[in-house]
């Protein structure tokens, strides 16, 4: 009896100690995978339109996004800016992804009123998104005017204060 309980007890320890040598070795590869990313997006050379001002750049979420930020002096719906990008990214290889929760938004301007912000500014907003050859990385494009007051369409026509938001992250696939 102690022998059937010992070969039971050796199998199962056998098969534990497998169990986790392959969940360690799925997570090195995860790490390496990660440390890989970082690498690139850290030297992912980030377009800049030509008259971009006030630029700003971070790396977040541990080096697995990039984000550049700037303003430029354009006036809505920047047209020029958003063709930049397109043809930016067709040159590194990117192409347009248009995800299903964003398929009636993508490159198309959206308006609203912001109530995080102070003084609950009205926003216009155009997002643009992007994805590597090998879906390994993912570009975000948005684009951001702000004002005061409800008188959308003169405000618009007349607002040259564009925000610009350019970020270079891991992309994951939400199979959508």
């Amino acid at each position: 009896m102690k022998t059937k309980c010992r070969k039971k007890f050796f199998i199962f320890f056998a098969l534990i100690t497998l169990f986790l040598s392959l969940s360690s070795c799925d997570k090195k590869e995860e790490v390496a995978k990660n440390e890989n990313l970082r690498l690139i997006i850290k030297d992912f050379e980030m377009p800049i339109y030509p008259d971009g001002t006030n630029i700003s750049q971070v790396i977040l979420k541990k080096g697995l996004i990039k984000e550049t930020s700037y303003n430029v002096k354009i006036f809505y719906p920047a047209k020029k800016v958003l063709d930049f990008y397109e043809r930016e990214m067709a040159q590194k290889g990117f192409k347009p992804l248009i995800e299903e929760c964003y398929k009636y938004a993508d490159r198309t301007w959206l308006t609203y009123e912001d109530m995080t912000l102070k003084g609950n500014p009205y926003v216009a907003q155009l997002i643009a998104l992007w994805v590597d050859n090998l879906g390994e990385k993912k570009a975000t494009l948005i684009m951001l005017y702000f004002w005061y007051g409800n008188q959308q369409s003169i405000i618009l026509n007349n607002n040259s204060s564009l925000k610009v938001i350019f970020q270079v992250a891991a992309h994951i696939d939400l199979g959508g």
